[in-house]
């Protein structure tokens, strides 16, 4: 789908692969452990060969939930993971190093 994405990264010496999917236009949303620990990150769109250097950061409520919620509308399974953990399930955004914000 053209929705969902390609995030590759590199943490503690590894090379890290994962997907996400585009919650808006230069927004990317992943499970956090996708890039957790990653000090580089590359978002690769599923069509044609674009890529960008991505800057991740944990959401936080109540950005955190409607972002969850949104990809349980778009995936029902998704609405299931909760069920499985008293835990939180993190959720990461992923925008282009030329729009985030340093830090």
């Amino acid at each position: 789908a053209p929705s969902v994405v390609r995030i590759l990264g590199t943490a503690c010496g590894l090379g890290i692969t994962g997907s996400g999917w585009v919650a808006a236009p230069g927004v990317v949303v992943t499970a956090a452990h996708v890039v957790a620990g990653e000090k580089s990150t590359s978002v690769f769109l599923s069509q044609g060969d674009r890529r960008f250097p991505a800057k991740a950061h944990v959401t936080t409520e109540p950005e955190r939930s409607e972002l969850y919620g949104r990809q349980a509308e778009r995936w029902p399974a998704f609405a299931e993971y909760p069920k499985k953990t008293s835990r939180t399930i993190p959720v990461s955004v992923l925008e282009p190093l030329d729009r985030a914000e340093p830090g």
